[in-house]
């Protein structure tokens, strides 16, 4: 009997001890994010050896997960360019300007840009701004009324400035497209319309009277047309691109002022994207 037990008992013994040699190891895992890198230590009850897994995601990688798309429409920026009007017909000669003078500033901060199916292709719209100067080369001021715009002649004063200003709220409608996935890392080019509304429009003239200089301002609608439609195209890489347009409607309102003027400008353009 008493064999019987003792062989019981290290027959236990044994399996037990058989357990603690096939039980898992405890392993503690711990994680260190730096930027693009992750970090993984694993550490174990039976030895002090740590194992590290590095995971390094490459700005491409990162950059190219999920789907492409591209929000940022490329009329989203900055445009600086010269001004000039254009006659279908008869110059006016008070309207004769300074090429080196005329100016045109546009500052486009909202704007959005949909694919159409594909990264390479999209159309956009936005809101923006436009300045426009006209460097006037003779000494006349300009007048209007209901029915006419026309320009008086200032034989007292020299004219040191004479310039004629406008303010347009513009939004236009374009069809984009790019060379890359991601538009703002290749060729672009856009083309379509932008319409503008004439928020206001003034002259400015600077001269001396008895050595002290002088500054005039007129503010008036000079019955310009409320509203103008522009074809206009841009084209460039990256964040800068060559821009040209000119208008389609008339500078003046129908019988209003000289007939078939029209206003142009062409520059650089700098995307905010």
């Amino acid at each position: 009997m008493r064999q019987i037990l003792f062989i019981i008992l290290a027959f236990i013994t044994t399996i037990g001890n058989a357990q603690d040699t096939l039980k898992a190891p405890k392993v503690d895992t711990t994680e260190i994010s730096i930027g693009k890198t992750r970090i993984v230590v694993f550490k174990t009850d039976e030895d002090d050896d740590q194992t590290t897994e590095t995971n390094q995601h490459s700005p491409t990688e990162t950059k190219n997960k999920g789907k492409i798309t591209n929000d940022d429409a490329m009329w989203n920026g900055i445009q600086i360019g010269t001004s000039t009007l254009i006659a279908d017909g008869t110059y006016p000669d008070f309207l004769d300007l300074d090429g080196t003078k005329n100016r045109s500033f546009a500052i486009n901060p909202f704007s959005r840009r949909w694919d159409l199916g594909t990264p390479y292709v999209g159309v956009s719209t936005g809101l923006g701004l436009e300045f426009t100067q006209y460097a006037l080369n003779r000494n006349v001021r300009l007048q209007y009324d209901a029915d006419h715009v026309w320009a008086t002649p200032d034989t007292t004063n020299s004219f040191t400035k004479n310039q004629f200003k406008t303010i347009h709220l513009t939004a236009p409608i374009f069809l984009e497209l790019n060379t890359r996935k991601h538009a703002d890392d290749g060729f672009r080019l856009a083309v379509g319309l932008e319409a503008g509304y004439l928020l206001s429009a003034r002259t400015k003239i600077k001269y001396k009277l008895d050595g002290k200089k002088q500054v005039d301002k007129t503010k008036g609608n000079f019955n310009l047309s409320p509203f103008k439609i522009s074809p206009m195209v841009l084209i460039g890489y990256r964040g800068i691109s060559f821009y040209a347009k000119a208008s389609a409607t008339p500078l003046f309102r129908d019988n209003k002022g000289p007939k078939d003027m029209y206003s142009a400008s062409a520059g650089l353009f700098f995307s905010f994207n």
